[in-house]
């Protein structure tokens, strides 16, 4: 009817309104005398010809934009065309480009036998990955008139995957004390709510005695060592229990792992990154008096300009009431495109006010052509706080002054020769009796052979002097080197890796009056063998008391083979292993001690899947030890290692 009206329209302009009313009677009584004639039998026909607008698409999910929270969404749209209908065999579904029209359903709504509307949804079958997802439709009507839209939603499962893995211990002994002990190191990752969260458990399971059990049965006792869970969402983390926390000074220098809370986060700028952090709880110290536990505080900003400018601050509380404040500052920086320099300083003071001095150390690198450059710096005062000093920098003696030169050169073209050497001095202030000097200087040395072989020669050496003007007596010397020879030999239609080095060294301390003297040799190889490979060591030392007159010669053995047993499922590993130890006093030369230890490890490693494996460990040895009496034993240790992802 309307490509009806629109062609009488037409003739109607051209032979006036009187026609044109008297052809639309004639029509409509024509048309009344063909569906009396039919009885309704005959369909009802598109009208193709006049239909000039597409259908109409409405999105119903997910929105444009929208972010779901299941890898599984419900993808669906409605469609509707007022004029020709709908035709089916047009709808087109992808999802990330891929067709899943297929895979869909079509819900059409009828009019007559014409579809005019309907709805398509689709619910993917393999959980869609977390991020920006893209949905196209289309459809034509039956006039050929396309409508199509296209539009992205978020993907960010509340619930996103579960990986557990773990790392169990299972010792036993017999032999001279019966005990046995199980660790446990256990990791558990999840995605949550667009968070990731990470959980780990340390403990331990032992029938043997030591420290306060989280929980005892008969004479079994379970304690758990460490603990932590961190949520990391974004640039931002909290993280409880034993945590880490981001201190890296080399003036003050405490254990980097606090128990208790550390939150961080990353704020990003056109210029660059600030990177934020605040952390409570307890920490250990790593002063030259020892292990240490004191009450901690603090936070740091650490500023990564895109210049490749760093700077940083830090503030710490440490000791409670009756402790210290300590305030440091950092920067980096680079000095005419080849150089670097790096500063830091510290200032610490107690909080009753006795007690304040500060800390300083600065580092300078050169490169040229073929070589480079370090000039080191560091020096504390005698007021600087002692809990987390460090041991070589301590201030107890009226500060500490420390200067480095560090060096790198080819020597020839193919060689490599690194030189670090360090001049310490204390009693900057005077106050000790007497000054102590002590001056380190290590060297390496690489050289390529030909056809793969190389030369590796090292040094080290230091030298304590006490300064008691006008005397300057030597307190101490020492020095160890060793030269090594690598590289591969064929052996038949196999090539053997080969390594080896020897070592010598010796040591003095004439305040004490202790000499020693120690050499050793180690060696390895390894060659491929089918689809397995065997490798062999051999370790042998002689360290002599010059002082007592007692000598101790040890030696370690060990052969190894390892490949796969089942491919890509199975892996297996043997390790046979030998250990002597003998010691003698001199003059007599008669072993007055002698230990040995020999035995296997086996390893299974299980794959599973892609992402998933078990491995047993198991160790069996037997030990015996001479002296006045005779003892002898056996260890076994069987070892439980595993992740799983699913």
């Amino acid at each position: 009817m309307k490509a009806l009206k629109l062609r009488f329209s037409t003739l109607g302009k051209a032979v006036g309104i009187p026609v044109l009313l008297l052809l639309l009677a004639i029509g409509t009584l024509a048309g009344h005398g063909r569906a009396e004639g039919t009885s309704g039998a005959e369909e009802p026909q598109a009208d193709v010809t006049s239909d000039i607008f597409p259908p109409v698409i409405t999105i119903i999910s997910p929105a444009k934009g929208e972010v779901v929270a299941t890898g599984k969404p419900l993808i669906e749209a409605a469609f509707e065309d007022a004029g020709s209908g709908i035709d089916e065999s047009t709808l087109h579904l992808t999802v990330d480009r891929a067709d899943v029209t297929s895979e869909a359903t079509v819900s059409p709504g009828l009019a007559g036998s014409l579809v005019t509307s309907g709805r398509i949804t689709y619910r993917p079958v393999v959980p869609l990955a977390r991020g920006s997802h893209e949905v196209y439709f289309g459809v034509r009507d039956r006039a050929g008139n396309l409508a199509e839209v296209r539009w992205t939603f978020e993907v960010e499962p509340f619930f996103e995957g579960l990986q557990v893995g773990g790392r169990n211990t299972l010792k036993v002994e017999w032999y001279p004390i019966s005990k046995s002990t199980d660790t446990l190191d256990l990791t558990v990752q999840a995605r949550v709510a667009a968070s990731d969260v990470r959980l780990r458990l340390q403990g331990r399971g032992t029938n043997y005695p030591g420290g306060t059990p989280l929980y005892s049965y008969n004479d079994y006792n379970a304690y758990l060592d460490k603990y932590s869970i961190e949520v990391r969402h974004g640039a931002s983390s909290v993280a409880a229990g034993y945590a880490s926390i981001p201190i890296t000074s080399e003036i003050f220098q405490v254990s980097r792992e606090v128990r208790g809370v550390v939150a961080s986060t990353a704020v990003r700028v056109p210029a660059g990154q600030h990177d934020i952090s605040a952390f409570w709880g307890e920490i250990a110290s790593s002063s030259g008096l020892g292990l240490s536990v004191y009450d901690v505080a603090g936070a740091t900003e650490r500023w990564k300009a895109k210049s490749g400018l760093v700077l940083g601050a830090t503030y710490i509380s440490i000791g409670g009431s009756d402790g210290y404040n300590m305030l440091g500052a950092s920067g980096q920086a680079r000095v005419g495109g080849r150089a670097n320099l790096s500063v830091e300083a510290v200032h610490g003071a107690s909080k009753d006010g006795e007690e304040a001095g500060s800390g300083v150390s600065a580092h300078f690198d050169m490169a040229f052509a073929s070589s480079s450059l370090g000039l080191d710096l560091a020096m504390i005062q005698a007021g600087y706080p002692l809990p987390g000093t460090p041991a070589s920098l301590s201030p107890q003696r009226g500060g500490v002054l420390r200067c480095g030169v560090r060096s790198m050169g080819k020597v020839p073209a193919k060689g490599v020769l690194t030189l670090n050497a360090a001049l310490t001095r204390d009693n900057l202030d005077g106050t000790a009796p007497y000054t102590l000097n002590r001056a380190n200087l290590a060297a390496a040395y690489y050289y390529p052979l030909a056809a793969g072989w190389s030369v590796r020669a090292s040094y080290q050496g230091e030298l304590k002097q006490s300064d008691d003007e006008p005397r300057r007596t030597v307190d101490s010397a020492s020095g160890t080197a060793s030269l090594g020879v690598s590289g591969q030999a064929s052996a038949g239609a196999s090539r053997l890796s080969l390594h080896g080095t020897y070592s010598v060294g010796s040591s003095e301390d004439r305040v004490s009056g202790r000499a020693s003297r120690l050499s050793g040799f180690s060696g390895s190889c390894s060659a491929p063998v089918g689809s397995w490979s065997l490798s062999g060591g051999l370790e042998m030392s002689r360290k002599e008391a010059l002082d007592d007159g007692t000598r101790t010669d040890s030696a370690v053995a060990k052969v190894t083979a390892s490949g796969q047993i089942v491919p890509k499922v199975l892996q297996g590993t043997l390790a046979l292993f030998r250990t002597a130890s003998d010691s003698f006093k001199e003059p007599s030369g008669a072993p007055v001690q002698r230990k040995t230890e020999a035995g296997l490890e086996t390893t299974l490693r299980l794959a599973i899947g892609k992402s998933s494996t078990v491995a047993v460990v198991f160790k069996n040895s037997w030990w015996t030890q001479e002296d006045a009496t005779f003892k002898e034993g056996q260890n076994r240790t069987l070892n439980l290692e595993w992740v799983l992802a699913f």
